[in-house]
């Protein structure tokens, strides 16, 4: 019962992580054009949110945009703390919590 609160838990504060990262990495992108500094932006405002997300070594993994709309996809992964779940080798895939977002820039 613990392991499915916290997997949930997770779930939900990654959604919310990875929905500013999209944000601020669509902004960032709107206003100097630059996929490192947008991605950079969504990095930061991910890591903001939530300190324990972690990030593979290739950018292009988990921070994607589509050039022509500026909307930047963002794909977070972190683990859930549990008791149980991210022990066992058979249930340890359901405490790897993945969760992606797209948003485009604001409009003014």
């Amino acid at each position: 019962m613990l392991d499915g609160a916290s997997i949930v838990f997770t779930k939900f504060r990654l959604d919310d992580a990875a929905g500013l990262a999209a944000s601020a990495a669509a902004t960032s992108y709107r206003n100097d054009n630059s996929v490192v500094t947008a991605c950079a932006a969504a990095r930061q405002a991910a890591l903001d949110d939530d300190a324990g997300i972690s990030f593979p070594a290739n950018t292009a993994k988990w921070c994607k945009v589509d050039t022509q709309t500026g909307a930047f996809t963002i794909t977070l992964h972190k683990e859930a703390k549990t008791i149980l779940a991210g022990r066992l080798s058979f249930t340890k895939s359901y405490a790897r919590v993945v969760q992606k977002e797209t948003a485009g820039p604001a409009t003014l």
